[in-house]
Parts: C-alpha cells; sequence; structure tokens
C-alpha cells in the first residue's frame, strides 16, 4: 500500500503538472511570479534540511515524495512563467523579505547544522508562500488560478500522508498536512470566486 502511494503521488504531479505548465505556457493562467519565487525557495530549503534531518536514503525517500516532487514540480513551474515570457517582477518587500528570511534559514542551517530545527522553520516560511496569491485573487476579485495546480496538490499531500505515516516520518507528516490545508483553503477560495462570477452572470 505505502509504494502504490508513492507511486499514485508520483505520476499525479507529473501529469497534473504537465498539464498546468501548458495552461501557463497558453496563458489561460497566470500565477504570479512572487509566488513560485517562493515555493521555489522554501522547497529547496525543505527538502536538504529534511533528508540530513530523517538520515534519508534511497529506500525511504517514498516517506517524503511530495516534497521531493514538488522539488520538480515547483522549478518547472516557475522555469515556464519565465521561459514564457508573460509576467512582470510582482515582488514587493513582503516578497522580499521572504527571500532574506529564506537565506537566514541557510545560514542558520549552515552555522549550526540543526536540520530538524531548519526543516520546520522552512515549513513556517512555506506557509506565507501562499500569500501573493491570495492577495491577488482578492484584488482581481476574481479567480486566477488553474485547478490544475492546486486540486492534484489536495490529493497528492493526502494520499502522501500514508507513507510518511507509515515509516514514521514526522517532518514528512508536517509537510502533507500543511500542503493538504493550504491548497484546500486556496482551491475555496478560487470556488467562491467562480460561483460569485457565476451568480453575476
Amino acid at each position: 500500500m505505502r509504494d502504490v502511494c508513492v507511486c499514485a503521488v508520483a505520476v499525479s504531479m507529473a501529469v497534473f503538472g504537465l498539464c498546468y505548465i501548458v495552461q501557463i505556457w497558453r496563458a489561460k493562467a497566470a500565477p504570479p511570479v512572487a509566488t513560485w519565487v517562493m515555493f521555489f525557495a522554501g522547497c529547496w530549503i525543505s527538502f536538504p534540511t529534511y533528508a540530513f534531518a530523517e538520515s534519508l536514503t534511497i529506500e525511504t525517500v517514498g516517506a517524503d515524495i511530495v516534497n521531493a516532487m514538488d522539488l520538480f514540480f515547483v522549478t518547472a513551474v516557475l522555469g515556464a512563467i519565465l521561459l514564457r515570457g508573460r509576467f512582470k517582477n510582482d515582488m514587493d518587500v513582503y516578497e522580499y523579505c521572504y527571500l532574506a528570511v529564506a537565506l537566514g534559514i541557510v545560514v542558520f542551517w549552515l552555522a549550526t547544522g540543526k536540520s530538524w530545527g531548519a526543516n520546520k522553520m522552512s515549513q513556517c516560511l512555506m506557509v506565507a508562500a501562499y500569500v501573493p496569491t491570495i492577495s491577488k485573487m482578492i484584488r482581481a476579485g476574481r479567480n486566477t488560478e488553474s485547478y490544475f495546480g492546486w486540486v492534484p496538490a489536495i490529493f497528492n499531500s493526502l494520499v502522501g500522508l500514508y507513507p510518511a505515516w507509515y515509516d514514521g516520518k514526522e517532518l514528512a507528516i508536517w509537510y502533507d498536512v500543511r500542503a493538504f490545508v493550504q491548497s484546500s483553503l486556496l482551491v475555496l477560495l478560487m470556488v467562491y470566486y467562480d460561483l460569485r462570477k457565476r451568480r453575476n452572470e
């Protein structure tokens, strides 16, 4: 069952990640570059610190399959946004402060070697990465996101909980729970704006 869940998450993230990238490429989705820069920073701090904290091996990487696949997913989405060129530098003081904090976490990790603490801090950091997307939708008064990007995230984080629980990896469980809650809240906001649009038509 553990291996089935790991494979399901890997396939889901690959397929729906590609669909999301295609939507970005066709300008059917316009995610703020700031959000994905922040996710990029958070993921690339989270996974290495997890790997050191949990003594990760090839055999145990399945426990944190969501974070592992996020490395590729987030990097590919950010690459699509940048390569397509349909973006403006929407980063403001908040985002630059976020990146400064991310750098601070890396410095803390390298200076102290406390991978567990650095990973927990990176999870708190990733909570803040959703703010630009939510802010953009609220300012626009409409859904600016694609369901291909976020509904699968709910499925993946929920299914990914089983391997994390099965292997007893607390940090992986925390990562999946955080991703599930935040993706669910974001999708609810998307649904709200889509329903409001239909009522007004």
